[in-house]
């Protein structure tokens, strides 16, 4: 939501902003960068769209009055063709938990990633997933449970929320991106075990986890893999063999649904790092788990 606050009148005559009611309930629109001098724009931006102009409203504001709008709304104005000069300043509401995405606006997916219960949505580890599936031509959004957009805050750490609040969130952030069946949802850890709790009820297109947690640390009697037996949902788990909270003999005795593709990185630990012994590295098993993800992602996709 962006909120802009008047300090001068905004009149049609000094090209007050324009908006078309109703547009932010459809897709978000692509953008082309036209760099044209009449734009004054950062780099000319103009949606991919024909817009009706005749069904345009004008935001007419006084001084110290305030508009508000989704940022999805189709809105602009006209140049200032008065003498009076138009002066305001935006300001933009984004849930603490969400963040800029990266790859291109108009891919056929969006993974969305949740981070682990440690770890923060922009960690080393999260950074090359992100940047390396956005590489291969998916978009990719990451976001932050309560929880951790508080600990970002203060620089207290905290324990996890509750499962209902995870799952919560999470729907919260399918619903804000609009489009489930365009959709692949996961993450690392507990972000991909709350998706994978999620993944059949919010009807999205596919899951991903990064080192999903079968059951907790040195209680492999605690597993956590009851839903995963009926799993609707296309799902990847990338997973390194020696992985603490599932390694490849423990997953070798579980019922997985069919729906289910396992991607062992060799040697690799929760986060796939292998020993120096093993003769890989921790890169090659990012690298490796990232090519494995678009291949989930362009099958998927019909690519």
């Amino acid at each position: 939501t962006t909120a802009w606050v008047a300090l001068s009148p905004s009149t049609p005559e000094n090209g007050c902003m324009r908006v078309i009611p109703g547009t932010h309930t459809a897709e978000q629109f692509s953008h082309t960068d036209t760099h044209h001098e009449s734009n004054m724009l950062s780099r000319g931006q103009v949606i991919d769209t024909d817009v009706d102009e005749s069904k345009a409203a004008d935001i007419v504001l006084k001084p110290g009055e305030m508009s508000l709008h989704h940022v999805r709304l189709i809105h602009g104005s006209e140049a200032n063709r008065s003498e009076d000069r138009r002066i305001g300043f935006a300001i933009r509401y984004i849930p603490p938990h969400l963040r800029q995405v990266n790859g291109p606006h108009d891919a056929a997916l969006t993974l969305v990633l949740a981070h682990g219960a440690g770890a923060l949505m922009d960690s080393l580890f999260m950074d090359a997933f992100a940047e390396g599936i956005a590489a291969g031509g998916f978009r990719v959004a990451r976001f932050e449970f309560p929880y951790m957009a508080q600990r970002r805050e203060t620089g207290k750490k905290r324990p996890p929320d509750r499962a209902p609040v995870l799952e919560a969130t999470w729907h919260k952030v399918i619903d804000h991106l609009g489009s489930p069946a365009n959709t692949v949802i996961g993450g690392k850890s507990m972000g991909g075990r709350i998706a994978s709790m999620i993944a059949d009820d919010a009807g999205v297109a596919g899951l991903v986890c990064l080192g999903y947690p079968f059951h907790p640390p040195g209680k492999p009697e605690r597993t956590r893999t009851a839903h995963l037996e009926e799993l609707r949902t296309p799902a990847l788990i990338v997973q390194g063999e020696r992985d603490t909270l599932g390694n490849r003999a423990d997953v070798a005795g579980y019922t997985l649904a069919s729906t289910i593709e396992m991607v062992w990185l060799p040697d690799g630990d929760h986060s796939f790092k292998p020993r120096k012994a093993s003769g890989h590295t921790e890169q090659e098993n990012w690298n490796c788990g990232i090519e494995r993800i678009l291949a989930f992602m362009a099958a998927l996709s019909g690519a």
